[in-house]
């Protein structure tokens, strides 16, 4: 599914499960169109100071789920690239609803046998 704004080429949003690929189809596709990469896990990763996993088990979900949700809105709002969101972010109907004014967004899908195992 694509959902597409007035000038998205130039802003692109990668959204999909855990293991689908958004990162490595995001960084090929920032590489192709000459824009800037921002991956949503790594900015959470430095602004919390440690792994995606570590806070995870530190802080809990929900805390976790917090940081996300405002990471990804500071990185919707930024100007021109492509932003892969993390695997969970869909699951927060703020993350899954809320329109991306002149950004395009790409859901990429994933088979089950791709999806990883819990």
């Amino acid at each position: 599914m694509t959902t597409q704004e007035p000038g998205g080429l130039e802003r692109l949003a990668l959204v999909g499960l855990p293991g689908s690929g958004k990162s490595t189809v995001g960084r090929q596709l920032a590489r192709r169109l000459g824009l800037p990469f921002t991956d949503s896990d790594h900015v959470i990763e430095q602004r919390t100071g440690c792994s995606i996993r570590f806070f995870f088990e530190r802080e809990g979900e929900s805390a976790f789920r917090d940081v996300e949700q405002s990471v990804i809105e500071e990185l919707m709002e930024s100007a021109r690239g492509v932003v892969p969101t993390g695997g969970g972010a869909i699951f927060r109907p703020a993350n899954r609803d809320r329109p991306r004014p002149g950004r395009t967004v790409l859901d990429l899908p994933s088979a089950p046998q791709q999806a990883p195992t819990p």
